[in-house]
């Protein structure tokens, strides 16, 4: 399931029915990754950066809230969608207002579903694609003030990685 054509999501629900009804729908156009509760979530997030995340109201270790929490502690560009069974006003309002991008009730419509996330993703590719066209001067294709901005703050960056490593090497 691993392409890089593909847009990555990352499924996290503690149903095993619902992570493989999940999968089915979305396998043959995503990049699927599954996790089993809030804690495996992190763990993934910490160590990739899906491009959409669809989350269930998990109530193992660690409910929806804390895990969406968590995450947006850890990375707050990644998109979340609640996927849950919780359909009163109330809970749905409380997912919104934590700034998920979508809020999906069980049981829900496959085809319904499926074009909520397509819908999704092509908005967070339209907006990478703004994003990177920022820093880059549309007349000569090259990088513009904003573009070369960052590159010196990195470059600064790396410049004190080295020195510091320098200092533990040397001594001095």
């Amino acid at each position: 399931m691993n392409n890089r054509n593909k847009n990555s999501i990352l499924i996290v629900d503690d149903s095993e029915l619902q992570r493989f009804a999940l999968a089915e729908i979305l396998e043959t156009e995503y990049d699927l990754h599954i996790a089993k509760n809030g804690i495996e979530a992190i763990e993934y997030v910490k160590k990739y950066l899906p491009d959409l995340i669809l989350m269930d109201f998990i109530k193992l270790e660690m409910d929806g809230y804390q895990t969406f929490l968590e995450i947006r502690k850890s990375e707050k560009k990644i998109p979340i969608i609640f996927i849950t069974s919780l359909d009163d006003d109330e809970s749905e309002i409380k997912g919104l207002g934590l700034n998920a991008i979508d809020y999906i009730s069980k049981p829900y419509n496959f085809e319904i579903l499926k074009l909520r996330v397509h819908n999704n993703i092509q908005r967070i590719n339209q907006l990478r694609i703004t994003e990177e066209a920022s820093f880059i001067d549309m007349l000569t294709n090259l990088p513009n003030r904003r573009g070369f901005d960052i590159k010196i703050r990195r470059m600064e960056v790396v410049n004190k990685k080295i020195k510091t490593l320098k200092y533990f090497i040397n001594g001095s």
